[in-house]
């Protein structure tokens, strides 16, 4: 393993331990940095509470530490936690195994919410895809696709492999509203 990709691991490590926020900077892909407070750590994915506009939970983010360059503390980090603390924010936790994969991580965040979005960074611009899980094979996972407007794309399913996925996000307000206010999923989603 580099010197530099063990160097961002131990700081993940190190700032799940301590519960702290701070921010994940991704210069390799398109979508770019994550502020929140890191949950589990692996060698393959972490899962990180989102923190909006650094101070607001927002549901959970999975990213694949290996797009991970540099991991910053917050330095108002008493302050983030005295906002926590006023609005009710209790720890999440989220049981990440060690030897994780993708497919895995799918089902976890499919199994927290009916509703996920994940995205494909190594392509400028590319849009979030957000839907239901499908279904989840060998090495591809099935989405049943909803748009930004809460229409759902049907009777299609979008394939995509594992290997495109580099963020996966649960919980967050916008996702949460596509699944409370959108159309009605379809009878097999």
């Amino acid at each position: 393993m580099k010197k530099t990709r063990r160097r961002v691991l131990d700081r993940l490590e190190r700032a799940q331990r301590r519960g702290r926020p701070v921010r994940l900077e991704r210069d390799r892909v398109h979508d770019g940095n994550v502020d929140g407070i890191v949950l589990a750590v692996t060698r393959r994915w972490v899962a990180v509470e989102c923190l909006d506009d650094g101070l607001f939970p927002d549901g959970i983010v999975f990213v694949r530490p290996k797009h991970v360059t540099r991991v910053r503390k917050d330095g108002r980090w008493r302050y983030v936690q005295r906002v926590l603390a006023g609005v009710g924010h209790q720890p999440r936790h989220v049981a990440l195994p060690q030897d994780a994969r993708t497919r895995d991580v799918l089902e976890i965040a499919s199994a927290t919410s009916p509703m996920i979005a994940f995205h494909l960074e190594h392509e400028k611009d590319a849009p979030m895809m957000v839907g239901h899980v499908f279904a989840l094979g060998e090495d591809e996972l099935e989405l049943r696709f909803i748009d930004s407007e809460g229409a759902w794309e049907h009777p299609e399913v979008r394939v995509f492999g594992y290997g495109e996925v580099t963020r996966i996000d649960v919980g967050s307000r916008y996702v949460e509203a596509l699944a409370t206010y959108g159309d009605p999923a379809p009878e097999d989603a």
